[in-house]
């Protein structure tokens, strides 16, 4: 296996365990890290697609490749998921947020008093 294989590999290999440390962070609702090491994977992408434009793979080197990146599209399948399914979430607690507040300013208005004073100086 040639050197470049090796860098390819490694890169292959960074990017799965970033994947896997983005599916870490959506498990504990940390979106802020999950965001930024997804900015570092679209660079890693990047840099492979690359790399792989000008290196000349053999069969038994995509091999070992293409498994890497399976398990990256299962992490990221699931990764997707999570959120699709945390977003249904979100949607319905603003649902239901929306559904309070108006319930609020509906009977804020009908108990606001027309004015006037508590005192009656008419006596």
């Amino acid at each position: 296996m040639s050197i470049q294989f090796e860098q390819i590999q490694i890169l292959y290999n960074q990017l799965l365990n970033s994947v896997k440390e983005v599916k870490n962070y959506i498990s504990n609702e940390d979106y802020d890290n999950a965001i930024l090491k997804e900015n570092y994977i679209s660079i890693l992408v990047q840099k492979i697609n690359f790399l792989k434009k000008t290196v000349k793979l053999e069969d038994d080197e995509l091999n070992i490749l293409n498994e890497i990146s399976n398990k990256i599209m299962e992490i990221e399948n699931e990764n997707i998921s999570k959120l699709e399914s945390s977003k249904q979430l979100v949607l319905q607690q603003i649902k239901k947020l929306n559904n309070q507040d108006k319930l609020s300013a509906k009977y804020a208005a009908d108990s606001e008093q027309d004015g006037g004073s508590i005192y009656d100086y008419s006596d």
